[in-house]
Formats: structure tokens, sequence, C-alpha cells
């Protein structure tokens, strides 16, 4: 008769165990926040003092402590070095046409950058099934290395294949190693707030935007500086940035000790509403990239000061600050698909046409300011977007490798199209503008039905 009372007040026991850690009486896995005492915490989370968890199923999201917050600043430095150097290649769109090339075309040299932009969204779809496997430090550390080196090598380029083969090719492979891994590593981290905390870290790549143009013109203007130090100055600031971020990014302790799942099946992953919105993402990008590359010419081509058309692409980027954090922070609330792909193409499809009466300098200063920030709105959600489409914790790497690869296609001839639209119109903006426009129109219809399909499976609209 003991053993019988013991053994039914072990039972019970064990069903209450199993309540609190979120499973139902149907075995059904369910999300739930709590708290980890300070001991835990202090072993789990990295931080001594109480900290916010999120269980999903045995995964255990810490929303806070050093070694999560840790991971959000190095993943700030690798874009603030990367994709914040990236968006100032309207620099040297603007340098290379004037000074070093300027027998080539605008849509020859928008080929460099374009070729960047490609491998920087193509690398995804290694580095993605490689983090999912756990390389993510791996994938850091090469990528830097590559990328490093090959900002060193750009002021040693003396032919114009020279630059495509480094500032195109070398800088876009090293780039597209770090950069997905660098974003995807937050999703281990935070579940809550994720949408944010990736919205917070994707905002380096604005403030590089801001801070790279203003220094490389002023540098390459500077007769005691010029164009070969200027470059090698950044690469320095760029080092120095991706060793920081090498020291203190670091896995999932959970993660990098649990048994690495089978990757799931590519067929799997293709489900209807994540081919629209990749569809979606792929027609967008043809337009998305045209004001980083050509805003500054656009200036200069419509006779604005010199002032303006050097700070025009820093006003872009400083506007995509904004529009890189408070979407983002809405998103946890509403849902990423509800205020990401269709409003935000949509909207910087508007701000692309005003530019057609964006003549005078108010009217570039006010363009530039909607285009940064719609613009800075729509890529900081891309990540967001792919990891709620994820069924699991598995499938975050593969989705974004997939996704960026599509739309890293798209990148590459998007730009060379424009400049090519550019040059047979004799400089003159409003075809090149037009195919922008109706693209990232072509582009939001598809992600509005895919956001259609993906509330009717989940049955809410906040999706």
């Amino acid at each position: 008769m003991v053993r019988l009372h013991r053994e039914e007040e072990q039972e019970e026991q064990e069903e209450h165990d199993g309540k609190e850690r979120g499973v139902g009486s149907e075995g059904a896995t369910v999300v739930e926040i709590g708290r980890y005492p300070p001991s835990a915490a202090a072993g789990k989370g990295g931080a001594a003092s109480q900290t916010d968890v999120a269980e999903e199923g045995d995964f255990r999201y810490y929303e806070g402590g050093w070694r999560a917050w840790g991971n959000v600043v190095g993943a700030w430095l690798v874009l603030f070095a990367s994709f914040g150097y990236t968006n100032a290649f309207g620099v040297y769109q603007s340098y290379y046409k004037l000074y070093t090339f300027p027998s080539h075309p605008d849509s020859d040299i928008s080929w460099i950058g374009s070729i960047q932009l490609a491998f920087f969204f193509s690398l995804a779809v290694v580095a993605g099934p490689c983090f999912d496997r756990g390389y993510f430090q791996w994938l850091i550390r090469i990528g830097s290395a590559i990328y490093i080196t090959s900002i060193f090598l750009i002021p040693e380029c003396t032919k114009f294949w020279h630059v495509v083969l480094v500032q195109g090719l070398m800088s876009g492979v090293g780039v597209g190693l770090v950069f997905l891994p660098s974003m995807s590593i937050i999703s281990h981290f935070f579940l809550k707030r994720r949408s944010f905390v990736i919205g917070i870290a994707v905002s380096g790549s604005s403030i590089g935007g801001i801070v790279f143009p203003i220094a490389l013109n002023k540098m390459f203007s500077n007769p005691s500086i010029g164009f070969t130090n200027g470059v090698r100055i950044t690469g320095y600031i760029i080092a120095a940035c991706l060793l920081v971020a090498n020291l203190i990014m670091s896995p999932h302790p959970e993660r990098q000790a649990s048994p690495k799942p089978r990757p799931p099946s590519v067929k799997g992953i293709f489900d209807r509403q994540y081919s629209l919105l990749v569809a979606g993402a792929f027609l967008a990008a043809f337009g998305l990239f045209f004001p980083n590359f050509y805003i500054q010419v656009f200036c200069q081509v419509n006779g604005l000061s010199e002032n303006l058309s050097f700070y025009s692409l820093a006003i872009f980027n400083g506007a995509s600050v904004i529009g890189r954090t408070v979407p983002n922070l809405l998103a946890d609330h509403l849902g990423p698909l509800v205020l990401s792909f269709e409003e935000c193409s949509s909207s910087l499809n508007v701000a692309l046409c005003c530019r057609f009466g964006a003549t005078s300098a108010g009217g570039a200063i006010v363009v530039s300011l909607l285009d940064g920030f719609f613009s800075g709105a729509y890529i900081s959600l891309v990540s967001p977007v792919i990891i709620s489409l994820s069924r699991n914790i598995e499938e975050i790497g593969l989705r974004q490798g997939f996704g960026f690869i599509i739309v890293g296609l798209a990148a590459l001839g998007g730009n060379p199209i424009a400049g090519r639209l550019l040059a047979n119109n004799n400089n003159n903006f409003n075809a090149p503008i037009t195919f922008a426009g109706v693209m990232l129109v072509a582009g939001s219809v598809c992600m509005f039905y895919g956001r259609f399909l993906q509330a009717k499976v989940k049955g809410t609209w906040r999706v």
C-alpha cells in the first residue's frame, strides 16, 4: 500500500513538472515564457541577474544575458563593416566614372557593385546549411579574412577587370560568408523580441552607410590622402570591427551541444507561401538597390551642389536607421509579414516615383529620406519574415540561404540594367526610375498573395 501510494505521488509530480515545461496532456509543445533564477542565468544566459527565457519545445531562448547581447553587438559590427560599406558603393561608382575609368559607361561600372551584391546574397546558400550544421565561427573567421584582404587590395588594382575580381567577386564572397550567420545567430537567442533585436543589428549597416560615404568622399577629395590611403584607412576600420565581432560572437551553448539534425528536404522548404514571398523579393530586388548606386550620380547629373551630392547617400542611409528599427519593434507585436514586404516595397516605389520631380535641393533631400526609410524597413524585415515561415529552428539557415541566393540573382542584373537605360537615354533618369518602380510593384503583388496564404494557414492576420 505504501509503495502504491508513493508511485501515485510520483506520477502526479511528473505530470506537474510536464505542465511547467510546457508539455500538455497530449504531448503538444507550447512556447512558455519564464525566468531563470540568478544562478541558472549566470550559467545559461551568461549574466548574473535574472534573465527572461522563452521555451519552444526543448530549446531555450535566453532573451537577454551577456552572451545573447554580445552576439547582437557583434552582428551590428559585422553589418556596419560589410553591408554598411556596400551601401557606400555609390561613392565608388561616381569616382570610377569621373577619374579611374571615364571611358566605361555607368552600366559597366555598376557591374562591380552588382557582382558584390550577388555574391553577398548568393553565398547564403552555402553559409546557411553550414550554419545549421554548427560551423558558425568558421564562417565568420574565414569570411572576415577574405573580406579584409579584398579591401586592402582595391588600391592595388590597375585595370577594370582587377577591380571586378577584387571589389566585386572577392569582397562579395567574404561578405557573403559573414552576413547570414551574423543575422541568424540572433534568432537562436531571442524569440519574443526577435524582429526588434534583428532590426537593431541591421541598423549597423545604416550607420555604416552614413559614416563610410562621408569619409570616403572627404578622403578621396583631399589631395593629402587621396583614393589609395582613403581606402586603406577604411580597411583598418573594417578590420578592427570584424576582429571585435569574432571575439564576442559565439553560438548558443545548447544548440552547439545538441546532435545535428538531418537537413529538411528542399521540397518541404518551398511551400506556396514561401515560394510566392521569395518570388516577390526576387522581382523587388531589381529596383531595390537603385538608390544606393545612383543617388549621388542623380544629384550630379541634375546640377545640384557638390556638397549635397556628397551627403545624399549619407542622408539616404541616415533615414534607413529609423526604417530598420521602428517597423521591427511593431513587427514583434503585429507580425513581420503584416509590416514587411508589400507595404515597404510599395511605399519605396512611391518614393522612387517622386524622384521624377526631385531636381531641386529640397526635393532631393525629401525623396532621399523617403527612399532610405522604406528601403531600410524592407531590408530589415526580410530575415524575420523568412524565420517566421520556418517550422522549426533547423530550417532557418536553409530557408534564408535559398531566399537570399534568389535575391542575389536579381541584385546581379538590376543595377546594370538601370545603368544601360541611363546611358541609352543620355543620362535621363526617367527610364531607370520607371524600371525600378515597375519591378517593385510586381514584387509587391506576389508578396501580398503570399502573406494572404500564410494568414490563411495560421488562422490569423498577425503573421
